[in-house]
């Protein structure tokens, strides 16, 4: 099944236009997987490392891992976030990636790898998901199917179209009350500038 793809693995580069145009492409393509991310995170104690499938010369399935040391530096972890980018509906694209990633893992030293696809956003269905673990699953190596996340799970999108009344009264009373709870207690809401990006980050560090 192998020998239908060329496989590879590579290290960081800080520059790789043929990755990121994959990314770019892909229908769950994202920042997290481009160079520019790696790059940053490079500067805090990740270590990128990327795997590919291809197809006559084309990446058609891949990864970007961010690997490090684990609390108390016990172990290493790896971390596939918005990834890895692949056809889900081709199971032995599948089953060929999730084995250069368990490569990489090992070859890495990292005692576990965490994924989270954008795929899971979409209807995919928690069934599916634990049958394809179980599937992915011989021998030391075991997927499980957390239900926590790093990246957030979902966006929410509101219609800003109806009136303000309107758009409150589709709320649920609970949020409603937390609204105006913060107006009372004179919180206001602004669109932020690059001035501000400052204090956000000191907010996100607090």
């Amino acid at each position: 099944m192998a020998d239908m793809f060329e496989l590879g693995e590579q290290d960081y580069s800080d520059e790789d236009a043929a990755w990121d145009h994959f990314v770019t492409a892909h229908p769950h393509g994202s920042i997290l997987q481009t160079t520019p991310w790696a790059r940053l995170k490079s500067r805090f104690g990740w270590v990128p490392k990327r795997v590919w499938a291809k197809k006559d010369g084309r990446i058609v399935a891949g990864a970007q891992m961010l690997i490090r040391s684990a609390a108390l530096g016990t172990a290493r972890m790896g971390y596939v976030p918005h990834g890895p980018l692949l056809n889900w509906d081709d199971p032995e694209q599948v089953e060929v990636l999730f084995n250069q990633i368990n490569l990489a893992a090992y070859q890495s030293r990292a005692g576990f790898v965490k994924v989270e696809p954008l795929l899971w956003q979409d209807a995919f269905g928690q069934a599916r998901w634990q049958t394809l673990c179980e599937s992915l699953s011989h021998g030391r190596v075991q997927v499980h199917n957390p239900t926590d996340t790093i990246q957030p799970p979902r966006t929410v999108v509101i219609d800003l179209r109806p009136s303000e009344d309107d758009i409150l009264a589709a709320m649920k009373q609970k949020t409603r009350y937390n609204i105006r709870l913060a107006q009372r207690k004179e919180v206001t809401v602004r669109r932020g500038t690059r001035a501000d990006i400052a204090t956000f980050n000191l907010l996100m560090l607090t």
